[in-house]
């Protein structure tokens, strides 16, 4: 049964039970194929609240590069994959076109790998997709999920998170629902990442309980007791000027028993720069050092 947090007028249901309609890797699914296509405009995108919802190694960094398309579309050319000899080999460049936003390179090189003795696996289309995500090239990374699991590939959850963090930052939180349910079909456990990234994500549109919702929930999770989530919140509400709520979380981290490392006090007094409460960094910077 899924978890219900109240939220205003309406429920949050976190961790909902998967739809029996998906199914997956099958896109003729009409759930599957329609979920994925080329993103609506910004004023269709799905309300959060109403939504069945619930992180990238890096999960401060929401895939939304302002990077010009035409540019990013134009390579400089990738090295000759004659001289690879492993899928790692072919990786490696990829992920550096896709790094840099050459993504023609990028799909020049991902054709010529599908052509060769080596097959692409999930590094490949994670690379890809995220390359093009930075470049808001929403077809192309529903393109490449498709074709993924047409090649009896299942995304794992560190690509879900990365989808989670593009989705979300841009306001598409339907298809964020749709990776959610994708790993708990999948039975794909959330990492501190996803958590974190969910966070972030939620702080970032300034959806305060859906947050705290999904803060609650990780205490139920094997990640319970590390502090990246909480710092991500707990900074957000700083950044935001809301300073009660963010002692109130950390107040409830306390409780729960979970050790502040020095990730939490950098993004605890990086969020109090930004807010220009310079006491609270000195002070801050003699907790760390105690």
């Amino acid at each position: 049964m899924a978890l219900l947090i109240p939220f205003t007028s309406c429920e949050v249901h976190l961790f909902p039970l998967a739809s029996s309609s998906l199914s997956f890797p099958l896109p003729s699914s009409s759930s599957f194929s329609s979920a994925l296509l080329p993103f609506p405009s910004r004023h269709s995108s799905s309300s959060p609240c109403c939504s069945s919802l619930i992180s990238s190694h890096s999960p401060f960094t929401i895939l939304c590069s302002s990077k010009n398309l035409k540019h990013a579309h134009a390579g400089r050319g990738a090295k000759d994959p004659s001289r690879f000899s492993s899928v790692k080999d072919y990786n490696i460049e990829l992920s550096k076109c896709a790094r840099d936003g050459r993504m023609a390179d990028a799909m020049q090189l991902y054709e010529k790998m599908r052509c060769s003795e080596y097959v692409p696996d999930i590094i490949t289309y994670t690379a890809l997709m995220q390359g093009f995500g930075k470049v808001k090239d929403f077809t192309k990374v529903s393109e490449l999920w498709q074709e993924m699991h047409q090649n009896n590939l299942k995304a794992d959850v560190k690509l879900c998170t990365d989808l989670i963090s593009l989705y979300g930052g841009d306001g598409f939180f339907k298809e964020m629902d749709f990776i959610v349910d994708y790993m708990q079909v999948e039975n794909l456990v959330l990492d501190k990442y996803t958590y974190t990234a969910l966070i972030h994500v939620y702080s970032q549109h300034r959806l305060w309980p859906m947050a705290e919702s999904v803060l609650r929930d990780m205490f139920e999770s094997a990640c319970a007791k590390d502090d990246m989530p909480y710092a991500t919140l707990i900074s957000a509400y700083i950044k935001a000027g809301l300073l009660d709520q963010a002692e109130a979380i950390f107040t409830m981290m306390e409780s729960h028993g979970v050790n502040p490392t020095s990730f939490f006090f950098n993004a605890l007094i990086s969020a109090h720069i930004k807010a220009g409460s310079l006491e609270k960094v000195q002070e801050l910077g003699l907790a760390a050092i105690c």
